[in-house]
């Protein structure tokens, strides 16, 4: 459910990201990507490099998105709230 809004809320509001801001997200896609056993078949794909743009810019839309409406609507977590997230995934 959480995919399909961000997907319509990143259709309907545009905005800009820095090309320093992508680039620098870029990078950290593809380092991780690189930690997959698979790495080496996805770069020899002649677009592997806009595949990890395209990763990147939506990563930091949804970003974007979420941080906007966490302000918003005075959404704060605190660090005992995200310990017990992750004790429950």
């Amino acid at each position: 459910i959480i995919e399909a809004v961000l997907k319509q809320l990143t259709k309907q509001y545009f905005f800009q990201i820095p090309g320093s801001v992508l680039d620098e997200q870029c990078e950290l896609v593809h380092a991780a990507v690189q930690e997959n056993p698979d790495y080496h078949v996805y770069k020899s794909s002649a677009d592997f490099q806009e595949h990890i743009k395209q990763l990147a810019t939506k990563q930091l839309k949804e970003a974007i998105l979420m941080d906007s409406i966490a302000y918003h609507e005075k959404i704060s977590v605190s660090l005992d709230d995200i310990h017990s997230y992750l004790h429950l995934t």
